[in-house]
């Protein structure tokens, strides 16, 4: 099967039956081969999957797939340099996941806050996040530290110039 022809049975597998287990398998497999195109866009599915995921998201909010969808359109709205609405989609997740995918979101969301220079709303979180996930993470949570310190540090030197 072409890339073409496979997003197609992949989205039709997911929407046959979005609570299975085969269709979150299909949504990662989906956005896999989506996120190789997204630059290119050659298989001309940038906007179509925001739709697709969007739907997911919303239609299937507390399943294993909506989830999936919720993350994958953060990372799709990143991608595209839509901050804000990244922001407000990782604040939804926050509340509506748990575990390692909460955690993943969280460290999402310190970077966006960095990214948009709200660094106090960067470091408010990373506490909470250090207070919460800090001794599984040791090596994320320094990350994350340091690279919010040079987007700091970095909007200081273009405001001084």
């Amino acid at each position: 099967r072409s890339p073409g022809q496979m997003i197609q049975y992949l989205r039709q597998l997911i929407l046959n039956n979005p609570e299975a287990d085969e269709a979150d398998s299909a949504l990662t497999e989906m956005f896999r081969i989506l996120r190789r195109d997204y630059y290119r866009n050659a298989l001309g599915e940038r906007q179509g999957f925001v739709a697709f995921l969007n739907g997911l998201q919303t239609n299937h909010a507390d399943g294993a797939i909506g989830h999936r969808a919720l993350r994958y359109l953060i990372v799709w709205k990143m991608l595209a340099g839509q901050d804000a609405p990244a922001i407000s989609l990782a604040n939804v997740a926050l509340n509506r996941l748990s575990g390692a995918d909460r955690m993943d979101v969280m460290s999402t969301l310190i970077y966006l806050y960095g990214r948009t220079e709200q660094f106090t709303e960067a470091q408010q979180l990373l506490t909470e996040y250090t207070a919460e996930y800090g001794s599984e993470t040791d090596s994320n949570v320094d990350f994350l530290t340091e690279s919010i310190a040079d987007m700091e540090a970095m909007v200081a030197l273009r405001i001084a110039s």
